[in-house]
């Protein structure tokens, strides 16, 4: 997930290095067009969107590591209790903190708890 994140930084980057480059590289009767009136308000609302994703995919990523309790009940009644991190929980199978990956069958019940 962050090898991502800095990857698409480093593609912004790129792109505004070259953008400001080529401009340079223009010649010099070039006169710039005027700068619109709310560019602030845009660079505010561009940074506020940046923020809220951000948030939301590290909100993502903390959930995604929260401990559970997992029961697995079978279908001869015998119970089993598992560990599981909740971003590992599916619905016909889990991976446990211990690496134990574990398939549900179709009779077996899960009760799922936080830790």
């Amino acid at each position: 997930m962050l090898t991502k994140l800095l990857f698409t930084l480093a593609v912004i980057a790129g792109v505004v290095f070259f953008s400001r480059r080529r401009t340079r590289a223009q010649s010099s009767d070039f006169t710039p067009a005027p700068v619109p009136q709310y560019r602030g308000l845009t660079v505010f609302f561009g940074a506020l969107l940046l923020l809220l994703v951000a948030g939301l995919l590290g909100y993502r990523v903390w959930d995604g590591h929260r401990l559970l309790h997992v029961s697995v009940v079978s279908a001869q009644g015998e119970v089993a209790y598992y560990t599981v991190r909740k971003g590992k929980l599916n619905v016909d199978h889990f991976t446990t903190i211990e690496g134990l990956y574990v398939r549900l069958g179709a009779q077996d019940r899960i009760e799922v708890n936080l830790k």
